[in-house]
């Protein structure tokens, strides 16, 4: 990419993005990206800071403490991954403003390509040119220049990151084709207030009585505002863990950006058997999923419940790696499992997303969506993506919430 420095055309590629779908109506999102290009182009770039975004950007009070609210880190992050996704649909947009990971500040590049389309100096023409020449030459030009747009056309290679994902992702990314999705929901006791007046029957299936327990009204009253009159715990299989909803959200932006469809399936309803003929993906781990429990490889890492402890642990099956959440709760771990899978129609891959919480099984969404991920993965492999292997994730989180997310370990299975 080459770097630009013309105002007025980052000024015009601002407003662009601005007015563009990738920012939905995300106001928030908006402030954000003027607050920081306008620094950018006013020469105050190197002065961004999370506390001055927050305030000046985001409308937090003045006595806004970035340690202890995550709303700017969240939110550009969320930034970032928009943006990412948009260029890489949108038509050439000549000049591109990126949010390098890492930092706040943002950049402006255009594509090599483009900058060498202006102008070159005029060559001196020759001193001696009869006809026949001019129409061999002519003829040999248009040739080159036939050949030079088929290459680009059908030949030119895609970016790094772009084939780095097909080499990862395989099968699942081919164009026009379908992915099914298991998004697994965790068996609940909700608690539910019917007041005075009769219970349910029949569905669910039972109810039970709330603990008669003070601490249990003041949560309650804390959180819905108002204190329970007949509080009962109440049977529920379909509410799914926050964690893997946003990550079932990255994974069909993902797919969409890359002409896939996504087919969603309850985690309880296929077998094992009947995944390994879809490409597919599984998001929860095997402790509430059924068909996940059935796909873990015996000789692979495993998320799991670790007595001595006392706490979830993602564990090798030699027990000589083991990866548990800090206790600040801020380091956490997911684990991503890619089985490659043969049928009588040809290769089938499918692709576990787990995590020691939720917002691990995002964070390793997150990884295998980033095409800078993608491409470090590939070069840890040394080029030669294996068949079945898993990677063990480790994300920064804040609220419950995956804000990054990098490589801890590599495992090949196959």
């Amino acid at each position: 990419m080459a770097v630009a420095s013309d105002c007025e055309d980052k000024q015009r590629a601002l407003e662009s993005l601005l007015a563009s779908p990738a920012l939905g109506r995300s106001e928030q999102l908006r402030q954000l990206l003027r607050f920081i290009v306008t620094e950018e182009i006013e020469g105050r770039g190197a002065d961004l800071s999370e506390y001055a975004i927050g305030v000046k950007a985001l409308g937090r009070p003045a006595e806004f403490a970035p340690e202890l609210d995550s709303t700017v880190r969240t939110r550009a992050h969320e930034l970032r991954k928009r943006i990412e996704d948009y260029y890489r649909t949108a038509a050439s947009p000549g000049l591109r403003i990126e949010i390098p990971k890492g930092t706040y500040r943002p950049r402006f590049a255009q594509d090599v390509e483009e900058a060498a389309e202006s102008p070159a100096e005029p060559r001196p023409a020759e001193t001696v040119q009869t006809p026949t020449r001019f129409w061999h030459g002519a003829a040999a030009g248009a040739g080159a220049l036939l050949a030079v747009s088929i290459a680009v056309q059908f030949l030119w290679p895609a970016p790094a990151g772009e084939r780095a994902a097909q080499r990862i992702w395989g099968p699942l990314l081919e164009k026009g084709s379908s992915v099914t999705l298991l998004l697994a929901t965790a068996p609940q006791l909700w608690i539910r207030d019917f007041g005075t007046d009769p219970l349910p029957v029949g569905d669910p299936p039972f109810t039970l009585p709330a603990p008669e327990d003070p601490r249990l009204s003041e949560w309650y009253k804390q959180n819905l505002r108002f204190t329970p009159r007949q509080p009962v715990l109440h049977p529920n299989h379909h509410g799914v863990l926050g964690g893997e909803a946003s990550a079932a959200v990255t994974l069909a932006g993902f797919l969409a950006a890359r002409g896939v469809r996504v087919e969603q399936w309850h985690a309880e309803h296929p077998g094992a058997a009947e995944i390994k003929e879809r490409n597919a993906v599984v998001l929860g781990r095997a402790e509430y999923n059924r068909v996940a429990q059935s796909l873990q490889p015996p000789k692979g890492f495993a998320v799991r419940y670790v007595p001595e402890r006392r706490e979830m642990g993602i564990v090798s099956a030699d027990g000589k790696q083991a990866y548990f959440r800090e206790k600040s709760g801020t380091i956490n771990y997911g684990l991503i499992t890619v089985l490659t899978n043969r049928t009588n129609a040809g290769p089938r891959r499918t692709i576990l997303f787990a995590g020691l919480n939720s917002d691990g099984s995002q964070g390793a969404m997150e990884y295998l969506t980033s095409l800078d991920d993608l491409t470090e993965l590939v070069r840890e492999l040394k080029g030669e993506v294996p068949a079945s292997f898993q990677v063990v994730v480790r994300t920064r989180s804040a609220d419950t919430r995956a804000l990054g997310a990098e490589r801890a370990a590599v495992l090949v299975l196959e």
